[in-house]
């Protein structure tokens, strides 16, 4: 069994680099994992299908706060009990 099984995360600027790679150790470790990202939609399914699980892509720029909401909205029903901030902002 894996250590979190039935858990639910959210990686923000998980397309590449370190967010990727804490996406991919979540969903290994068997958390349903919502796989953020602003403009690399490719890297971010490129990391849905390395997933051993079921991931789900969630796009916003998190400089908005109306796309943050529109994102929270789209986890539907999903109780987040991972949150990893990892998203680099600028402007």
């Amino acid at each position: 069994m894996s250590i979190l099984n039935g858990q639910t995360a959210l990686v923000t600027g998980a397309s590449r680099g370190i967010g990727r790679a804490i996406a991919l150790r979540l969903a290994k470790e068997g958390a349903q994992v919502f796989v953020h990202y602003h403009h690399n939609r490719s890297g971010a399914e490129s990391v849905l299908g390395e997933m051993e699980r079921t991931g789900t892509l969630l796009q916003a720029d998190l400089r908005s706060p109306r796309e943050i909401d529109g994102m929270m909205a789209a986890l539907g029903d999903a109780q987040l009990n991972i949150l990893i901030n990892n998203a680099g902002i600028w402007g």
